[in-house]
């Protein structure tokens, strides 16, 4: 997924947790490419753990703070 923090926190899902510090405003996650950036700023310096992946089915996510999580689903 596309994840998009608005303050300093952490996120799990499905057991793998993503910690994140110095939000300013926001940050996005990308845990397809495995970036996190803020416009064209590289941010990966402030994020430590596993990026986390949306299975088929019911995910488990637990965050703390404000996130928005865009999922990618892809049909052919």
């Amino acid at each position: 997924p596309l994840i998009r923090v608005y303050e300093s926190g952490s996120i799990s899902i499905n057991g793998k947790t993503l910690t994140y510090t110095n939000v300013d405003g926001y940050m996005d996650i990308d845990c397809e490419k495995m970036d996190c950036y803020k416009g064209s700023t590289n941010m990966n310096r402030y994020v430590s753990g596993d990026f986390p992946v949306l299975t088929n089915g019911i995910n488990q996510i637990t965050c703390t703070g404000t996130i928005n999580l865009i999922p990618r689903w892809w049909t052919l």
